[in-house]
């Protein structure tokens, strides 16, 4: 066996797929190849290139597709894996943040990888070794630290009230947008609520604000949209005695 992989993806994933391949070889020690037509030396100027990537195809083991919404857009990826399919190549979709239902090409009636939690890229690795032959063991730090880039918890969006100071935090590292806070008793929505006006947030980002002092004790419902398109909610209470803490 070769040891050849061959990761088809769009050009605006390439620093992401330059992650995945360097966190695959630490996993198998090294004894990996990879082809990818945005890896810088994968194809010279003036050489036919749609030798050359079918040339590759040809000799990989495998072909990880990164699905991504950019992917499920290229031409050059439907080429690829169109290609993959005609010369019968072991195809793996990884969905990077979109459905599996979403895949094209004949690929909606394949077994994907969802990247959004650890176990996909684990299985990811577990694969890729399984098709190559590789007898040893799989050192699996560095994928378990790139999936953490791409987790999307189901608590990331976290509320603590210290006194009349109320901290909204990401605590991920992915995006979350279009956060909304409602009532979630009968009490009306206190006013620090009723302006909150950031929808988004960074990953580790937070934002203060301000409660007024006749706001007591209030539950609340907190909803955002996760890196993968879900949308999230957590209820909570807020306090004003100082040290109250929501977690």
């Amino acid at each position: 066996m070769s040891g050849l992989i061959f990761i088809s993806h769009a050009s605006q994933d390439q620093a992401d797929v330059n992650s995945l391949m360097v966190a695959l070889r630490h996993a198998l020690k090294g004894r990996l190849r990879f082809f990818n037509t945005s890896s810088g030396d994968a194809l010279s100027p003036g050489e036919d290139w749609r030798g050359e990537l079918l040339g590759a195809l040809d000799d990989a083991d495998a072909v990880i597709l990164w699905g991504t919404i950019s992917a499920l857009e290229s031409k050059e990826v439907a080429f690829e894996i169109g290609a993959a399919a005609a010369t019968h190549r072991y195809v793996i979709p990884c969905c990077v943040h979109i459905s599996p239902d979403t895949l094209p090409w004949g690929l909606d009636d394949r077994q994907a990888l969802k990247l959004d939690t650890e176990d996909g890229w684990i299985h990811l690795a577990e694969r890729i070794a399984e098709v190559t032959r590789y007898p040893g063991k799989l050192e699996l730090d560095s994928l378990r630290e790139l999936a953490r880039r791409f987790e999307a918890p189901d608590d990331a969006l976290v509320i603590e009230a210290l006194g009349y100071t109320v901290e909204l935090k990401n605590r991920s590292q992915s995006r979350i947008d279009d956060i909304r806070v409602e009532r979630a008793d009968r009490h009306p929505l206190p006013t620090w609520a009723r302006e909150f006006d950031v929808p988004t947030l960074a990953p580790e980002e937070s934002v203060v604000m301000f409660r007024g002092h006749d706001e007591g004790e209030r539950a609340l419902c907190l909803s955002w949209s996760d890196v993968t398109g879900a949308t999230r909610k957590r209820t909570v209470t807020v306090r004003a005695t100082a040290g109250g803490d929501d977690r």
